[in-house]
């Protein structure tokens, strides 16, 4: 609304963008309004949340390329987790193993297929391959979904090598290079630019992509 209201902004060119629980909650604010142009879905979940984290737990437990402590502590974690969302399911409130229970029962109670389904603008689904938090399922998840109710403009991007925060993964990956571990990837940067100069301004000129985030206050 803050956007649309600058005269410098087409208030029907506003696009949302969403990381990981943004990735849910974008879609939300535009099956809500239907002047939203575009959504684009970074590392968003397709299932409830209690489905998801029991998923990423048995994931990260068997993963072999994952060394012995990580795999421990999501063998760990997973009885811990189980017991928290049964807690969550019962009703009961407070925080339990370091997860607010009202705050998980909200999101178990949300099934973000349902609320893409009920979007009709342009949306760019991305993940990255070895993400061991949103397994790269769920994003074929959320294409299927807003395809099958009808939107024809979905497109999804999946990047090898990158984990969650589209950095490059340190596990048998010959792209890992430690100097650079919190470098966002420039592939992710140059696609969702692409992906923005194709639907809402196709006649700029084409920007170089550091030049283009520079602007935007994210540094290459």
């Amino acid at each position: 609304d803050y956007l649309k209201a600058l005269p410098e902004v087409d208030p029907f060119k506003v696009i949302v963008l969403g990381h990981s629980e943004g990735g849910v909650i974008a879609p939300m604010v535009a099956a809500d309004d239907p002047t939203i142009a575009g959504v684009i879905i970074l590392a968003g979940t397709s299932r409830p949340l209690d489905q998801i984290i029991i998923e990423q737990l048995k994931a990260q437990e068997s993963d072999t390329r994952l060394p012995k402590p990580l795999r421990e502590e999501a063998t760990r974690m997973l009885p811990l987790m189980i017991e928290t969302i049964a807690r969550a399911k019962a009703g009961e409130r407070g925080i339990v193993n370091g997860i607010n229970l009202s705050w998980l029962r909200e999101h178990m109670k949300h099934d973000p297929r349902e609320t893409i389904a009920k979007v009709r603008c342009p949306i760019l689904i991305v993940q990255g391959e070895d993400d061991l938090k949103v397994l790269p399922r769920n994003a074929t998840e959320l294409h299927d979904s807003a395809r099958a109710a009808g939107n024809d403009d979905v497109s999804v991007e999946l990047f090898p090598g990158l984990t969650h925060l589209f950095t490059q993964s340190p596990f048998t990956n010959a792209n890992y290079n430690a100097a650079e571990a919190e470098r966002i990837s420039p592939l992710v940067l140059d696609t969702l630019a692409s992906w923005l100069r194709a639907r809402f301004v196709p006649d700029a000129p084409r920007l170089a992509a550091p030049s283009l985030w520079e602007r935007v206050g994210v540094r290459d």
